[in-house]
């Protein structure tokens, strides 16, 4: 993000691109935002303040940043109609357009290993690719074998698992690797689920010490047509029990929460009348069942197994394979430094940095991104009601989904169009980034398929080769270009995500999908609790990952943290497969749901938060009367 001139980041920043020249110019668009005062025209005291962003409330006056708007959908204060991005933006994309491939010996061996993995063993390959023809053999078992060596200055690392087949119904799950992870975590983390007499005592407990007020949009990302209800109290209680699940599990130490669990199971005459009330607004679907997904107690059982379970694999190359030598999941640590050199890496964090201030980019979507508002808790310089006017371009998090896509409901893609980040249509005042699009589409999204490449084309050329056919054949003018030979039709850009535990079910079946990570942050290994593995993650590094029935998440990091997730839907490919004249059976509407596109499945559940302008509406507040009549509690001072 842009930084004060007496804090500049690492790689350097010119002086235009500073908070202090950023924001200290006036902006005389129109009368009202002419008042607006500069960072520099604030005094020491206003300059202190906080609170000048709600979290999904529209703002568009920030004392100390008069080009600042906070749309209620985004994630970051964005400048959309500040004219310097025109003068800020090209020179970074020369600069990355300039990058050519570093054709270095280094990195044409580490081609040819990636591009041996398939075609023979892991003890072959070791001995075809090891320096000095020195291996070690880490683990040989009938189900699977782990060898390491050195490739000049890289070290390495092979893993077949003998009892995975990726193209089985459900490969990941059943393996001894995945049962023994699971098992572990459970032994660590320890704890039942709350049980619903659990949950409805600690609701009651907030409400009765005030902390029951609840509005609509208390998560934030809900879209529009889920958040306007005919019964805006069910949505309420809603609220109220995920503030509970978070409350007992995140705000509560092991010992205060078996504390709690003793006092639920007893009678309290002072929580009576409440818990009527909480009982009488219970859903029959809030009962623990395979659908209700407690999103806290996972985060927490998650987190205590990335600490404390599985296995840091801490390689500059760490590939799996299945017992057919079909890739699973593979990382290179520096993959995009190792291509382009350290200078174009920081060039792509300093892009997206800069168009991340620019533009508006959508809060995460609740159900992957649940924790988020425990995340802007643990890390305070994220929460944007938290922080002072020259830190709120860095208090961001943000998911914009830039390609093509079907509508959900449509696993078919009996019509494929732009997506909405990709079209600019959350609001109408975004015509520099629109203009600009293609240009970071080639220079940003450009490089980060070409990072990209260098795995999955070498990893999976069949896979590759369709790739780049399906796109071929998507409807021009839907599809974003980034490249000469482009082969993924959709890019998730990451901005401070901490994305929770999940598979991304809305991929091509089987295919492999690329991440990329960027940015100047510590922590935040990549986990994949199916395998019983971490790996470090670093900045520059590329995996990919058959996440359609992987499990995957990123453990806590300190930000700043960019990343772009290279892939395609499983719908654009049958959309483009009728196009070629291929044979295509249509998957009915009702088993793409199996796989979890139904509420309440955190795991399965595509990450789109559907929002824009259209949806701005005032914030509703109830108090427990509005919300019970005549028959409810009064509420305290603190709660009306």
């Amino acid at each position: 993000m842009p930084y004060l001139k007496a804090a500049p980041p690492p790689f350097g920043t010119p002086e235009s691109e500073t908070i202090d020249i950023l924001q200290g110019k006036r902006n005389t668009h129109n009368r009202r935002v002419q008042k607006i005062k500069t960072l520099q025209e604030l005094t020491d005291e206003e300059k202190e303040r906080t609170g000048l962003i709600r979290v999904g409330k529209r703002c568009i006056t920030i004392p100390g940043d008069p080009f600042g708007v906070y749309p209620s959908w985004a994630g970051n204060v964005a400048h959309p109609k500040d004219e310097r991005i025109r003068l800020i933006m090209p020179p970074i994309f020369e600069t990355l357009n300039r990058g050519q491939i570093i054709q270095s010996e280094l990195l044409h061996r580490v081609q040819r290993l990636l591009a041996e993995v398939t075609r023979t063993t892991v003890a072959q390959l070791a001995r075809l690719m090891a320096d000095g023809d020195t291996y070690t053999t880490v683990k040989e078992t009938s189900e699977e074998n782990i060898i390491d060596f050195e490739l000049g200055p890289l070290s390495v690392r092979l893993m077949n698992a003998k009892d995975i087949d990726i193209h089985a119904a459900r490969p990941y799950d059943h393996t001894t690797r995945a049962l023994a992870s699971a098992s572990e975590a459970k032994k660590v983390f320890n704890e039942p689920p709350m049980t619903v007499q659990l949950q409805q005592h600690v609701m009651a407990c907030l409400l009765r010490d005030g902390k029951g007020q609840l509005d609509v949009h208390d998560t934030y990302e809900e879209p529009a047509d889920e958040v306007v209800d005919e019964n805006y109290g069910n949505k309420v209680f809603e609220r109220l029990r995920a503030r509970a699940q978070e409350s007992f599990w995140l705000r509560m130490t092991r010992e205060q929460r078996q504390q709690v669990r003793c006092e639920s199971s007893q009678s309290s005459p002072q929580l009576r009348d409440i818990l009527l009330i909480i009982k009488a607004n219970w859903k029959e679907s809030w009962n623990n069942g395979t659908r209700d997904v407690d999103y806290f107690r996972q985060y927490l059982e998650d987190a205590m197994a990335a600490e404390r379970v599985w296995e840091l694999v801490d390689k500059d190359i760490f590939i799996v394979t299945d017992r057919n030598n079909n890739v699973v999941f593979a990382n290179v640590e520096h993959a995009a430094t190792l291509m382009f050199g350290q200078h174009i890496v920081d060039t792509m964090s300093r892009a997206l940095d800069m168009w991340s201030y620019f533009t508006p980019l959508p809060l995460p979507e609740t159900r992957r991104h649940v924790v988020d508002r425990w995340i802007r808790h643990i890390h305070p310089e994220l929460n944007p009601s938290g922080v002072q006017v020259d830190r709120l371009p860095h208090a961001k998090m943000a998911v914009a989904h830039l390609g093509c896509w079907s509508e959900l409901g449509d696993p078919n893609g009996e019509i494929v169009f732009r997506t909405q980040d990709a079209s600019f249509t959350r609001s109408a005042d975004q015509k520099y980034s629109q203009m600009l699009f293609p240009d970071f589409a080639k220079a940003v999204l450009g490089k980060a398929t070409s990072i990209a490449r260098l795995l999955v084309k070498n990893l999976d050329p069949g896979y590759y080769a369709d790739c780049v056919e399906v796109f071929k054949h998507l409807p021009d003018g839907e599809k974003v270009v980034t490249d000469d030979e482009d082969f993924a039709s959709l890019f998730a850009l990451l901005v401070n995500g901490f994305t929770q535990r999940h598979r991304d079910v809305k991929d091509v079946k089987d295919g492999l999908a690329g991440l990329i990570t960027l940015g100047n942050y510590s922590g935040g290994n990549l986990c994949v609790p199916q395998l019983g593995i971490k790996v470090p993650y670093r900045p520059g590094a590329c995996a990919v990952i058959r996440g359609d029935k992987l499990d995957h998440l990123v453990s806590d990091y300190c930000p700043p943290r960019y990343g772009i997730v290279v892939t395609n839907h499983e719908s654009n490919k049958r959309h483009a497969y009728r196009m070629m004249g291929r044979a295509v059976e249509n998957v009915a509407v009702t088993e793409m749901e199996e796989l979890g596109d139904r509420p309440g499945f955190p795991l399965l559940t595509p990450c789109v938060n559907g929002r824009s302008d259209d949806d701005d509406e005032d914030e509703i507040y109830w108090t427990n009367k509005e919300l019970h009549g005549a028959r409810a509690l009064s509420s305290s001072s603190q709660s009306e």
